[in-house]
């Protein structure tokens, strides 16, 4: 069965999906000045825009290609966590699995003139959550799906012991990762770094070939215990890499808009093509085909099977 008559089908699947979740907050408007204060633009403001982010946007991607999913995470004690919140009861996402902390909510605000990014400030805090916290959340929806998505933005959730709880639960696992240290993620069914998060885990940099890619994946797969890389390479598209097989899917050209966010969507279509029992060549290409279209989108864009299914020409 083709990529396309899978989509056009639907597939059941139950998905928990657990990570830092993020507010991605937006600035819109125009560079109609330079600032008489300093050499830089100043930017008159036509659209402030609020979406989650982080987790949720991969949450979201998931629910888009009409998966069940259930969100585990965090957010702060603060205006922007009850803005937050909010925004997922609106999209769907029970709070019974969400939890607050006396913590400052993460915000990423970014600054877009004439779809030009021109700066992003982070607003966070980064200490380690309460495992025993999250333990108590993740007891409330065991053996309630099929497969776990560890969403990893090194903003204080994932930690060894959750990574321990999740090993337990005894279902397959993704994760996407962060940082150098990936043993807490052994035993992971597929992690999805970029270029630049496989050579700060292996400490080499690692060049855009395939055969740098094959190299230092395999090393990476060996030294933290992992099954298999699903690796984005920006222009150079993505690649898979277990110690016994490599295949590597080129990107077609076009136009970027914004990258935020396409991780998370390669992630939801690896998820979709696993579920589904792709290939793992299919699911390469459903995965570089659903990040194509979320990059020439500006701002974080869950993706739809819908999109996907007019990308291909099927309607």
């Amino acid at each position: 069965m083709s990529i396309a008559e899978v989509l056009r089908r639907g597939i059941s699947g139950r998905v928990l999906v657990i990570g830092d979740i993020i507010l991605d907050r937006y600035f819109m408007g125009d560079a109609v000045r330079i600032s008489p204060e300093a050499p830089v633009p100043v930017v008159a403001v036509r659209e402030v825009r609020d979406v989650p982010g982080g987790a949720a946007n991969t949450a979201m991607n998931l629910r888009g290609l009409g998966l069940d999913v259930k969100l585990v995470g965090m957010v702060g004690v603060d205006g922007e966590g009850e803005l937050l919140m909010g925004l997922l009861t609106e999209r769907g996402f029970s709070p019974d699995y969400l939890f607050r902390d006396y913590r400052r909510t993460t915000v990423k605000v970014r600054v877009i003139a004439r779809n030009q990014h021109l700066l992003r400030i982070d607003f966070e805090d980064t200490h380690p959550v309460d495992g025993a916290r999250v333990k108590g959340v993740l007891d409330g929806v065991e053996g309630l799906f099929d497969v776990i998505v560890v969403s990893d933005y090194a903003k204080g959730l994932i930690t060894p012991d959750v990574m321990d709880v999740v090993r337990r639960m005894g279902k397959p696992f993704f994760v996407d990762p962060k940082g150098r240290d990936w043993l807490r993620y052994r035993g992971a069914h597929i992690v999805t770094p970029n270029l630049r998060e496989l050579s700060l885990a292996v400490g080499e940099e690692v060049s855009n070939t395939d055969g740098d890619v094959e190299k230092w994946g395999r090393v990476a797969l060996k030294k933290f215990g992992l099954e298999r890389l699903v690796i984005t390479r920006s222009e150079k598209g993505i690649s898979y890499v277990s110690m016994d097989e490599a295949i590597h899917v080129p990107t077609t050209a076009q136009e970027v808009f914004d990258v935020s966010g396409a991780g998370d969507t390669v992630m939801a279509a690896l998820v979709y093509g696993w579920l589904a029992g792709m290939d793992v060549g299919a699911m390469l290409e459903l995965a570089n085909l659903a990040a194509g279209i979320v990059i020439r989108r500006l701002g974080t864009h869950a993706i739809t099977r819908e999109e996907i299914l007019r990308e291909m020409g099927w309607e």
